[in-house]
């Protein structure tokens, strides 16, 4: 069965030329603006602060708050905090490098992986909210869903009791070699985006699948582009909203392809997959309870292009944070 699909899908790209390319195209130009400049900082940041301390430190002021709130262990508070600020599969990577050194029991780990999977704030706030849908308000209500969505299944899946340390957190991982593997890890990132669109392009060459009943699970290969396209759809404000909050939630295919990579050989998928579904109904759910108490029509583009500079003011207060936090070390 699998040879056939193969064969079919070689065929196709055979076929339509014109659609590789431009699918290749455009799913580079999505990997460049959202993942690259994005989420590779913020990568190369979290190694970083693994081995220069700083997530000890993370762990010395929150521990107490986040043991009381989601009853974790002092190793894996630091990973609540740098998964609210860096973006998909940065937390399963940090479960993944916990688990390889014997610092966290699988049981911690895949409930840390429920409530620990966020897009980047910055990018939802300024690209997915001030962007595609020209409103700061709209980007304020995606960030209150994405976050509370995640909390509320944080807090009801969490134990009776807290979790215990496991060793210490220690990795002697340099600047360089920090920089080789996440390389690695981005280029990986891209060829599964470049795979699950063109599959995606491929059989919206047949009328069948151009069918509206099909918009939807195609707006799940990559959340990225579904909001786009949830944005410019003619659904009602309200309900495109919805919808796209629940697209940011569930994550789409190509962020599940990149956990699953971290995963496979420790923890099951399942879990991860049914929390996600969850995060993406309540974040639709939630849009609908919010968004006549926070949205505000707004027809200035200055406004949308002074939300974005102080995002991007935001992420050099962070980094600039950062330096010093290293500088005092």
């Amino acid at each position: 069965m699998k040879k056939i699909i193969l064969m079919v899908i070689f065929i196709l790209m055979i076929l339509n030329p014109a659609t590789i390319k431009e699918s290749i195209f455009t799913s580079c130009a999505l990997w460049y603006n959202t993942f690259l400049v994005v989420l590779f900082p913020f990568f190369i940041i979290n190694d970083l602060l693994i081995t220069y301390g700083v997530a000890e430190t993370l762990n010395n002021i929150f521990y107490k708050f986040l043991a009381k709130l989601f009853r974790v262990s002092k190793n894996t508070s630091y990973i609540i905090i740098l998964s609210l600020l860096s973006g998909n599969s940065t937390s399963a990577r940090l479960i993944n490098q916990l688990l390889s050194k014997d610092s966290i029991s699988k049981k911690e780990a895949s409930y840390l992986l429920t409530f620990t999977c966020y897009a980047n704030p910055v990018f939802i706030y300024s690209i997915l909210g001030v962007y595609f849908f020209q409103n700061y308000t709209i980007g304020i209500i995606f960030l209150i869903a994405h976050y509370l969505s995640n909390f509320i299944i944080g807090i009801a899946l969490r134990p009776k009791t807290n979790y215990l340390s496991k060793g210490t957190i220690n990795t002697d991982l340099s600047f360089t070699k920090s920089i080789e593997k996440n390389t690695k890890l981005i280029i990986i990132i891209l060829g599964y985006i470049i795979v699950l669109n063109l599959f995606k392009d491929l059989l919206l060459t047949f009328d069948f699948f151009k069918a509206s009943y099909f918009k939807f699970l195609f707006y799940n290969f990559e959340f990225v582009s579904g909001v786009k396209e949830v944005a410019s759809s003619g659904l009602s404000l309200k309900l495109k909203v919805a919808i796209a909050s629940f697209l940011i939630g569930f994550g789409g295919l190509s962020v599940h392809v990149q956990i699953y990579s971290f995963i496979k050989e420790k923890l099951k998928y399942s879990s991860y997959l049914i929390a996600r579904i969850f995060q993406g109904i309540l974040s639709f759910l939630i849009v609908f309870i919010i968004f006549n108490f926070i949205y505000k029509e707004t027809v200035d583009t200055l406004v949308y292009q002074n939300q974005f500079v102080m995002a991007i003011i935001v992420v050099s207060l962070v980094s600039i944070s950062i330096r010093f936090l290293f500088t005092i070390k």
